[in-house]
């Protein structure tokens, strides 16, 4: 227990700190790998100290009521992390199990706090549009403004896309923490890990028939519109877009190892997508991979470029 002390004193002063700093997200997700990966090694009573480790954190930074709670089940959900790890499970289903537990966490603190989340997420859009607005001048009508426009839009429907919303950090959180604690369990303990990765990870066929009958409700909301209808509609497809954006990403992971295309086309197709606002490719990508299997056409055409290239090396060699 002692070899560890100075990695759970770590652990604790940056949670604090953080928590301090009103960064509780990144508190909470300081613990979920350290605790899998000591749940891996069958040191179950580490990954156990580290939980009572968060709960004292969120009590020294933030004082006795929820937050230890809310801390304390985050940093659980190692524990379920470790779990498919050691079993082996698929890789997309460990994300769909931390993912899902993490957002039923989240989401269910929202519901059961539904004012007090509303009057906070106005609080921080308005912080987040103040911010815009000192960078951008009075006659600023570049991106600045653009975004503007979408914090307040956002801020007048947050009722009915926070639910959906909240989903998209927790996805890409649940795939970063699950690759970084595979690394470190591999490295660490020589563990396999789970089957497959997430260049392999793949949106199930079934689920675009919940965006089909997503689409069927958008359409009758539009003909007779009503509130509960928009907020079940319009927070399930925005967490379902989540979905297939990550299937999009990867996708592209995919392609990129299996084509190894030169390094500026590779920085050109990620500055296009992450720095000029074109994440729906990604969602499309995502979607219709339901029916081109984009990972299929990519080994095709990486063996056709290997036969290619095994045939004009074989020229060669006959011309010499």
């Amino acid at each position: 227990m002692r070899s560890y002390g100075h990695i759970w004193g770590g652990l604790f002063a940056g949670c604090v700190v953080a928590s301090w700093l009103g960064l509780d997200a990144l508190a909470m997700a300081l613990f979920p790998i350290p605790v899998a990966t000591h749940w891996v090694r069958q040191r179950k009573g580490q990954s156990l100290g580290l939980i009572l480790c968060a709960a004292l954190a969120a009590f020294a930074a933030l004082g006795l009521g929820r937050a230890m709670v809310y801390y304390v089940l985050v940093a659980a959900l190692g524990i379920l992390l470790g779990l498919g790890i050691a079993q082996r499970w698929h890789y997309g289903w460990i994300v769909a199990a931390v993912a899902g537990s993490a957002y039923a966490l989240v989401a269910g603190h929202m519901l059961a706090f539904w004012e007090a989340s509303q009057a906070h997420a106005r609080v921080w859009l308005d912080a987040w549009a103040a911010q815009l607005a000192d960078r951008a001048g009075p006659a600023d009508e570049g991106p600045q403004a653009l975004m503007l426009e979408q914090v307040a839009w956002l801020r007048q429907h947050w009722a009915e896309v926070g639910l959906g919303v909240m989903f998209w950090p927790i996805l890409i959180g649940a795939c970063v923490v699950l690759s970084v604690a595979v690394r470190r369990v591999r490295r660490l303990a020589d563990v396999p890990g789970p089957l497959g990765s997430f260049r392999e990870m793949r949106t199930p066929e079934w689920v675009v028939w919940i965006a089909i009958v997503l689409a069927v409700l958008w359409l009758t909301g539009r003909v007779w519109p009503n509130a509960l209808l928009r907020l079940v509609t319009w927070n399930s497809a925005i967490a379902l877009s989540a979905l297939y954006w990550i299937n999009g990403v990867s996708v592209l992971v995919y392609i990129f190892d299996a084509l190894r295309p030169a390094l500026i086309a590779c920085c050109a197709v990620v500055m296009v997508i992450f720095l000029l606002g074109a994440h729906p490719v990604l969602c499309f990508v995502g979607l219709f991979d339901t029916w081109g299997d984009f990972r299929k056409v990519a080994d095709r055409v990486a063996a056709a470029r290997k036969r290619a290239q095994q045939a004009a090396d074989d020229d060669g060699r006959d011309d010499e």
